[in-house]
């Protein structure tokens, strides 16, 4: 295929990439993604709205081959969606206290009920007992001090845009020995194009193009705030796609350094313990 060629197909992907950033960004709302997102293109629904055993599955898988167990331990979740959906599966699993932080999604308790009546049935455990061990929270200082042993998240940490304010909060509520688990989608969420938002400037994307809260850190500035924060980190897991990445390659955008080796990662997952 020639350069020219190439250009040209970047520049017809590019056109069909704007438009559907401006139509997420001034058409969709939140709300209406919350309940229509799954028939929109490129666009997919979390995971936690349908099949939270997956997430949980995953969180699994990592703390089996690092010989990290939870049972009976506190859990602290990051971001759990509208629906406490991960804290009963987690809890069912582990026998654990669960807590979720969610400060921005709206709780939806008609949808919340089903998924406590599935997975407390799948574990054989009453709606009560399993409720009773899952507390939603919208603020960490609802947490207990020094209270919580593991803190998990799943497609979170690409939607911080304070990193520094979250590790300290998560810091306060947790005990010294804390383990974290975050599993970080660094993809665009448009995933047909999973690097095209690299090409634009931080102001063409915040003010036009951004969805409102996918802030484009890459994980090596993740990393590097962990560390300040007094935390070694492990990368247990990461992807990346070069075919698609060296499609955008030349075009990436100078507020981003096309020397970080991190640049193309699109899923990690960073196991984070005090130094």
């Amino acid at each position: 295929m020639t350069t020219f060629f190439k250009k040209c197909l970047l520049f017809l992907s590019n056109i069909h990439y704007i438009l559907l950033r401006l139509m997420r960004k001034f058409v969709f709302s939140d709300e209406f993604l919350l309940k229509y997102g799954k028939h929109v293109p490129y666009y997919r629904v979390n995971t936690n709205q349908f099949r939270p055993e997956l997430i949980v599955d995953e969180y699994n898988k990592y703390f089996d081959k690092n010989e990290i167990s939870w049972k009976g331990k506190k859990i602290l979740e990051i971001g759990c969606g509208k629906t406490n959906s991960t804290g009963y599966e987690i809890s069912a699993r582990s026998n654990s206290e669960v807590f979720l932080a969610e400060p921005f999604v709206v709780f939806d308790q008609v949808a919340d009920n089903i998924f406590l009546t599935q997975i407390s049935k799948k574990y054989n455990l009453t709606k009560e007992a399993l409720a009773k061990m899952v507390t939603r929270v919208k603020s960490f200082r609802e947490i207990p001090f020094g209270h919580i042993d593991i803190v998990v998240s799943s497609s979170v940490l690409e939607h911080v845009s304070n990193l520094n304010k979250l590790l300290e909060e998560v810091t306060s509520v947790s005990k010294p020995e804390v383990k974290m688990l975050h599993i970080v989608d660094y993809r665009d969420h448009f995933f047909k194009y999973p690097y095209h938002f690299l090409q634009f400037s931080h102001y063409v994307w915040n003010n036009f193009l951004n969805p409102g809260d996918l802030t484009r850190t890459r994980q090596s500035e993740h990393l590097r705030i962990f560390d300040q924060y007094g935390y070694k980190t492990e990368i247990l897991y990461e992807k990346k796609d070069p075919k698609e990445f060296e499609k955008i390659y030349q075009n990436i955008d100078k507020c981003f350094d096309k020397n970080d080796p991190t640049l193309s990662i699109g899923l990690s997952a960073i196991l984070v313990s005090k130094k």
